[in-house]
């Protein structure tokens, strides 16, 4: 059924367009709400150390923070690596199960049909 689809809309050009709109509509939308999630986080930031300098707390320390981001971004692209390998790895059986194991059974039958005539 999927691949029904994908065949229609890469077979006809106002599809693909259609499609491709929609895409970059989508992309922009989840764009859009990031900037603002990201320019929310920055004024909250802004207001607490305001807050913290206003009640006369210290700040928080930069150092620690600084190891602190470098652990989660250590984390973080330990997870993105794995979940990248766990994907290539279901890519790969998808190709293999869809596309080359077909390939293989008709490659057989195009040398047995071949053999037969020689």
């Amino acid at each position: 059924m999927l691949e029904n689809l994908l065949n229609s809309i890469s077979d006809n050009p106002a599809y693909l367009a259609v499609t491709i709109v929609l895409i970059t509509m989508i992309t922009y939308s989840v764009i859009k709400k990031l900037f603002k999630l990201v320019t929310l986080g920055i004024a909250l930031f802004v207001i607490y150390c305001a807050y913290l300098l206003l009640t006369n707390q210290p700040l928080p320390n930069m150092d620690e923070i600084k190891i602190q981001l470098e652990n989660s971004e250590e984390k973080v692209t330990g997870d993105i690596k794995t979940q990248l390998e766990i994907g290539k790895e279901k890519i790969t059986d998808v190709i293999e199960d869809s596309v080359l194991d077909p390939l293989k059974e008709k490659t057989e039958i195009i040398k047995s049909n071949l053999d037969a005539l020689q």
